[in-house]
């Protein structure tokens, strides 16, 4: 949990710096899908793993819708601990004088990005150029 907290306080940190970016959503859904969409990455690079480890071939296939709903699911459910439930003014205090804030976002962002881009480089280690169809 302390690294979906890091996340979401310094993503909506950096939303809340570039608030002319936003026009539909406030800071903290803007985090929210943002952490969302970077959770589900994640899960479709273990299911790819599972996939291409457990199962041996390299057509295990994992329906797309489930992905599309367990994505919302999960955005909701952060929606929900962290706005609606106030898990944010918790973290506020809590990370809001440790590191500077220009550190905090690039880290933040760097995390986002190696967790968004994990179902590529699963793929690029586990699938040999040889067996390309």
């Amino acid at each position: 949990m302390m690294i979906l907290d890091f996340l979401f306080y310094y993503l909506t940190y950096w939303f809340e710096k570039n608030k002319d970016k936003l026009s539909w959503s406030t800071p903290l859904q803007r985090s929210s899908y943002a952490i969302g969409l970077a959770t589900i990455a994640l899960i479709f690079s273990v299911t790819q793993i599972l996939g291409f480890t457990i199962y041996k071939n390299n057509d295990f296939h994992f329906p797309k819708l489930l992905f599309v709903l367990l994505g919302l699911g999960i955005m909701w459910l952060y929606d929900y601990v962290y706005i609606k439930r106030d898990r944010y003014q918790q973290i506020y205090s809590k990370y809001n004088n440790t590191i500077n804030k220009g550190a905090g976002i690039i880290i933040a962002f760097a995390l986002i990005a190696i967790f968004i881009l994990s179902p590529f480089i699963v793929i690029t280690i586990f699938v040999p150029f040889g067996d390309q169809k």
